[in-house]
């Protein structure tokens, strides 16, 4: 189930790519692959090694005690919004002027791309730590029908994207469903350990909310 399961995120990852190239201008494709690789990242950077170290510690907790694997887990997920909701926060907000700033005016479709895809990338930079709670407590087919439900709920709604809108609702599309799944796993993987899934998704959605709203009241 493990090997599907992260196969499935893999290509549905890489989708928007394929039908960028083929039903609009290369140059889309470039933009969005540049967007892409910036909001990820912070997850290749950071988030996977996290994650490695807090597998780790989960699976030996499960020796003793459920309350110990919780524990550590409020803990970790409490840190992990503290440090990505002021980054990804920057992003939507201001994607677009970073871009033009960092990359140059010719970049400027790769700042709105990066902004519409930066809620998705921070719920996948903490979502990348937790789904090994799935392996820990030996529920990958768990796991693997939530990925395979989200790709065909991402592929079914970037399809419905390319009929009715530009390469801009595509990737719009593409981050919303995307960010869906990643908030739905989340949840899934606090139920098993007896946390609750709608305050501390709430509380994940708001911090970024909040960061956003503040932003934009300061600089808008």
């Amino acid at each position: 189930y493990n090997m599907p399961a992260n196969g499935l995120m893999v290509l549905a990852a890489q989708l928007p790519v394929y039908l960028l190239s083929y039903y609009y201008q290369i140059e889309s494709t470039g933009h969005f692959t540049l967007a892409y690789s910036i909001t990820a990242a912070p997850i290749q950077v950071l988030g996977l090694s996290i994650a490695s170290v807090y597998y780790q510690k989960a699976a030996e907790a499960t020796q003793t005690a459920v309350e110990k694997v919780r524990a550590l887990t409020q803990k970790l997920f409490n840190r992990l919004i503290l440090l990505g909701a002021v980054p990804f926060g920057l992003l939507v907000t201001f994607g677009r002027e970073i871009f033009m700033v960092v990359f140059g005016s010719n970049w400027e479709t790769a700042g709105n791309f990066a902004s519409y895809l930066a809620f998705m990338a921070f719920c996948n930079f903490i979502s990348v730590s937790f789904t090994s709670l799935y392996r820990v407590f030996r529920r990958e087919k768990l796991q693997f029908l939530i990925n395979l439900s989200g790709s065909i709920l991402l592929c079914l709604g970037m399809f419905i994207a390319l009929r009715f809108g530009t390469e801009h609702y595509l990737v719009v599309t593409f981050s919303a469903i995307s960010a869906v799944v990643y908030l739905y796993s989340i949840g899934m993987a606090f139920r098993l350990i007896g946390i609750n899934p709608f305050k501390s998704l709430l509380s994940m959605v708001g911090s970024i909310g909040l960061v956003v709203i503040v932003l934009h009241l300061l600089f808008r």
